[in-house]
Parts: structure tokens; sequence; C-alpha cells
């Protein structure tokens, strides 16, 4: 079984000793977000859960206790790294101190258990398709040899999102050029699900999304 943690919450980054405690401890509950009555209990010990996969904006809370978690499990980590200033991403540190935390968590649990996510690309009349282009080259230099691979997913428009960012513009996804950069930095680009696209997996061991 593969536990997914941090794609409803950043438990990592805003829940991390929660985190902590419930692999201590060896299980945890988990409610269905659309039927609230329905919680299921998951048992977190190695003989059961082949990996553990994380996703977050920010490692840096969990860092220096992360071995707690890896000396018993596999794990993959998504690290989520955009050009987006404080006016989008508010409780979210800069650029290059996010840069310095993927880099390290790279030196903790190799460089081939880490992927960086470049998503959503959101283009505004200040997020424009060449600030993206500038931004990406230069996170790419500093983080091709950290990182397995990027995935780069553009932003879907949904009426919601519409309605609360009404300044946000349709990209036309260009994937030569960000392959383009990639190949230079020697790091592969992955396409998420969101161009469309659906990915394919093999296992039929479960993936559960808890939280």
């Amino acid at each position: 079984m593969i536990i997914n943690t941090g794609g409803r919450t950043d438990t990592v980054n805003y829940y991390s000793d929660w985190l902590l405690n419930r692999f201590e401890e060896g299980f945890v509950y988990s409610r269905n977000p659309l039927f609230p009555n329905h919680i299921t209990k998951y048992t977190l010990a190695p003989s059961v859960v082949d990996c553990v996969v994380f996703c977050s904006k920010n490692y840096r809370p969990i860092l220096s206790e992360l071995h707690r978690i890896t000396d018993r499990f596999n794990v993959f980590c998504h690290y989520t790294i955009t050009a987006y200033g404080k006016d989008v991403e508010p409780n979210v540190p800069d650029i290059d101190q996010s840069i310095d935390t993927l880099v390290e968590l790279s030196a903790k649990v190799g460089s081939k258990c880490v992927a960086w996510r470049y998503d959503p690309v959101l283009l505004t009349l200040k997020y424009t398709v060449d600030y993206h282009l500038r931004m990406f080259d230069y996170m790419a230099s500093r983080l091709a040899l950290y990182v397995n691979f990027c995935v780069f997913s553009f932003v879907e428009m949904y009426k919601r999102l519409e309605y609360n960012m009404p300044e946000l513009i349709p990209l036309t996804p260009k994937k030569e050029n960000l392959n383009g950069i990639f190949s230079v930095r020697a790091t592969p680009v992955r396409f998420s699900a969101s161009d469309g696209r659906r990915p394919c997996h093999k296992s039929h061991r479960r993936v559960q999304l808890l939280f």
C-alpha cells in the first residue's frame, strides 16, 4: 500500500508534529470528505506500507525529524516551488529559501526520491509567459542536480476560480519551450494530468490519499 499525504492539506508544513506522532503510534484515521460519517483506520507500519508519498510547499518544519519516518519507510517527496510572490502565496517561503530547503531534503532522502512541482501555472498581467519561462529556467538551473524530475501543469479554469481570480488569463501549454530548458539542465519534465492526459498506473497496489 502507498500512503499519500499532502493532497488535501499540507500536513508536512502545518501539522508536522501530528504527522510524526501518527507514524510513531502506527495508525491514522481518515475521514471521507464527501461522506463525513465514513471514517477509515489505516495501519502505518513498514509491513503493510510500501511507500509514503509526501506533497508539500515547505519541508522545513519536518526536516530535522524526517528521519523518524525515513528510517522505517520508503519515501518519495513532491516539493512544490513556483514563481509567485506573497500576493498569491502569502504563507509560503520565498523561492531561494524553498530551493535551499529542497537541497537539504535531497541530501537526506536522495535526489531519486524528490520531484519538483512547478504547478499550477497562473498567467496574469504580472505573471506573464516570459516571466514564468525566466523563473523556471533560474529555478531549474539550481534544482536539476537535486531532483528526479519536474512536474509541470497549467491551472484549470473552473467557474469558481474565474470568479475568485478574474485577472487570470487562459494559458496554452508551450511544452517545447519547457522541454528545451530542461534538456539543457539534464532533468526530465513530466506534465501532470491537467494537460488533458491521465497517468497510467501499472501497479495493482492500493494508493491511499489520506489527508
